[in-house]
């Protein structure tokens, strides 16, 4: 009798054991999942605070690029020497950041880059006129009209034939992302995607990981508000800049086909160009205040390649870049050759 109770008091001494052990894999199980519900949490907090950190710089700089308001007024060119007078008539001053000059068939003068840059910064103050130059271009025929550009470091285009010509009617009043031009890019969700060789479908392109920036490409979404569809040039490129210790490294990202796809990459064909359409209403009646606005159906336009017509993708290092967009494309009955900047966000690659 002593021994069946000595073996049922051991019985129940290994029970209490089975059931401490179980307490304290409970526990500690329910301590793993709280610390990564803070993990999660944390994340979440990291990535939306660098999101908004995105859309404050967006909407600084797009009401500072507002203000931006210059007309070129005359020109000095003789020999292989540019002057120019550009006058200030907005609000805030103005950083030239560089020039181009374009002949009648769409070719950058100089062959090397479609823009000199302007170092340093020329400053032109609200309400003043400033001469800048002497800068090396040469005109190619001295009766024909050349397109002189001045960018400037907020990222506006400032426009003027050689010799000056009345100009196309303006719509800027419609276009409250890019007054200078007529092509604006939608800042809803899913306008701004990329693919990559280990993304197949195109995805958000605010924030990249790291492990997927091989082989890049961006797509955007574009409008047309002129009344008339613009074709692309082969020049038009996305241009995404790192600024670091006073130093400032560039990657352009030119236009490509839009048959590419995360796989395979076309060169652009300008014999073929990619067309944004311009409102449906110029077809059917006049239109009105909202239907400029709203612009031509959304277009899909595929940055990849390093080089104008080029067939070789490109990777993204950690960073954060800036980002600009400029659509070469030609406008109205005297077919001149405009080169829109669009300032665009920036792009976050991140661990």
């Amino acid at each position: 009798m002593s021994s069946i109770l000595r073996n049922h008091s051991r019985y129940k001494g290994v029970e209490r054991s089975k059931r401490g052990i179980g307490t304290l894999i409970a526990t500690a199980f329910m301590i793993l999942v709280i610390l990564f519900g803070f993990s999660v949490f944390f994340l979440m907090r990291s990535q939306a605070e660098e999101y908004q950190k995105t859309l404050e710089s967006m909407n600084r700089l797009d009401w500072e690029r507002n203000q931006e308001k210059a007309e070129i007024r005359n020109f000095g060119w003789d020999a292989n020497s540019l002057n120019l007078t550009l006058e200030n008539t907005g609000s805030i001053e103005i950083e030239l950041a560089a020039i181009g000059v374009f002949n009648q068939s769409r070719q950058p003068i100089n062959e090397t880059s479609p823009y000199t840059p302007i170092k340093p910064y020329v400053v032109v103050n609200p309400q003043t006129r400033r001469t800048i130059g002497p800068y090396n271009f040469a005109l190619e025929e001295e009766n024909k009209t050349h397109i002189v550009q001045l960018v400037t470091s907020r990222g506006n285009v400032i426009s003027e034939t050689y010799p000056i010509i009345t100009r196309a009617p303006d719509l800027s009043q419609f276009l409250g992302r890019s007054p200078i031009g007529w092509v604006t890019i939608s800042f809803e969700p899913g306008s701004f995607r990329y693919t990559s060789s280990t993304v197949e479908n195109d995805t958000n392109a605010w924030i990249i990981s790291v492990k997927n920036t091989t082989d890049v490409m961006f797509w955007v979404e574009f409008r047309n508000h002129a009344n008339q569809s613009l074709e692309l040039f082969e020049y038009s490129v996305m241009q995404l800049t790192i600024y670091s210790a006073g130093s400032v490294t560039s990657q352009p990202f030119y236009i490509v086909d839009d048959n590419s796809n995360s796989t395979n990459l076309n060169p652009y064909n300008p014999n073929d160009p990619l067309i944004l359409p311009r409102p449906d209403c110029y077809t059917k009646t006049d239109c009105s205040e909202l239907d400029l606005i709203i612009g031509g159906n959304a277009t899909i336009v595929k940055f990849a390649s390093k080089f104008v017509g080029g067939d070789t993708f490109q990777n993204l290092g950690k960073a954060q870049y800036d980002m600009v967009i400029v659509l070469y494309y030609e406008y109205g009955p005297e077919k001149e050759i405009l080169a829109q900047y669009i300032p665009f966000a920036g792009v976050i690659v991140t661990d």
